[in-house]
């Protein structure tokens, strides 16, 4: 079987998610220690602010829809999603979307 780009994508977000979330041994929800350990290590290069302690709290509750301390996969791609977005009309905006490359995905 072959996979696509967008399948490897999803492939790495859950991933991801994962290999963070089940290091308190429930791989269902990040903690608070998970998800800045995720920012920082995953993150860095997108979300700059994220090595700051204040501000891994202030997303962690921004993400944190329903505020049940934890966040879940769901929340967790709001945030990929947003930063998607983010990206994708940055590079509009300087007209730079047609001629972007992204590097080929991890092997």
């Amino acid at each position: 079987m072959s996979f696509t780009r967008l399948d490897v994508c999803v492939g790495l977000l859950v991933e991801t998610f994962n290999m963070y979330a089940k290091k308190d041994g429930n791989a269902s929800t990040l903690t608070k220690a998970e998800a800045k350990e995720l920012f920082k290590a995953e993150l860095k290069g997108t979300l700059v602010k994220a090595t700051e302690e204040e501000e891994t709290d202030k997303i962690f509750n921004e993400l944190d829809a329903d505020k049940d301390g934890v966040i879940n996969f769901q929340e967790f791609v709001t945030l990929v999603g947003t930063m998607a977005t983010l990206c994708h009309d940055y590079l509009t905006e300087l007209g730079e979307l047609a001629k972007h490359e992204l590097p080929a995905p991890r092997q």
